[in-house]
């Protein structure tokens, strides 16, 4: 099976920046439905990671039981050409920075910008 442009797009992006691997993933609900996310990326945003998915209809009515079972979630577009693919580091950092790190301290990549504080 092909990988998707969005998976490729984040394998990229591990490799060159914090060098985890992306994985397609399913979630199991309660309800015994699978959720299937393009992508897991462990140590941001939850506390188990932010799934990574393409249909925010697909998700809208479990995203409260995601977030109890320690996911967090986005919805991205799959990239509709070969430009879209290209990897954009900065723009890697801003989102990976604003879902913040949740992993062990002594682990955080060091590109990552500090989390907001209160104002």
């Amino acid at each position: 099976m092909a990988k998707s442009k969005l998976i490729e797009k984040w394998e990229a992006s591990s490799r060159r920046s914090w060098n985890r691997h992306c994985r397609p993933y399913e979630v199991d609900l309660e309800t015994t439905l699978k959720l299937h996310a393009e992508l897991l990326l462990t140590n941001f945003g939850a506390r188990n990671g932010t799934l990574v998915f393409t249909d925010m209809d697909a998700i809208w009515s479990h995203r409260n039981e995601l977030s109890n079972l320690g996911y967090g979630y986005s919805v991205l577009d799959e990239p509709t050409d070969k430009a879209n693919v290209v990897y954009d580091r900065d723009l890697f950092i801003e989102m990976l920075s604003e879902w913040e790190w949740t992993g062990d301290e002594a682990t955080r990549p060091g590109w990552l910008r500090p989390p907001p504080t209160g104002e």
